[in-house]
């Protein structure tokens, strides 16, 4: 199948958006529908903002089978970033409650 034959699957294909809707999107991407377009949040609300996202962050224990070394990591999302792994996956792992490790080699654990 070429290109072209797959894109006539799409419900937009071979339409166009009206003049209004095509405003609006306009305006939308440039942040006029946006409260905050053109704001800047106070150094106190950058604080509370970063706090609070502190507080949400789950440590975890990566033990890594192939070396036998077991890091604790400040968040799923640092832990993801040094092991070159999607932040997804690792949420993933916790939601399903797997206890085998990761692509054989991982084995995470929240603290």
């Amino acid at each position: 199948m070429i290109a072209a034959q797959k894109g006539d699957k799409h419900h937009m294909f071979g339409k166009q958006h009206s003049s209004e809707t095509r405003a609006k999107m306009s305006a939308a991407l440039k942040g006029e529908k946006n409260p905050m377009f053109g704001l800047k949040h106070s150094e106190e609300t950058i604080s509370k903002l970063i706090a609070a996202t502190k507080d949400k962050c789950q440590k975890i224990e990566v033990t890594d089978l192939t070396t036998n070394q077991i890091t604790i990591y400040d968040s799923i999302r640092a832990a993801g970033r040094a092991l070159d792994i999607s932040q997804s996956r690792i949420s993933v792992y916790f939601k399903q409650n797997q206890k085998s490790p990761y692509k054989g080699r991982y084995i995470f654990k929240k603290v």
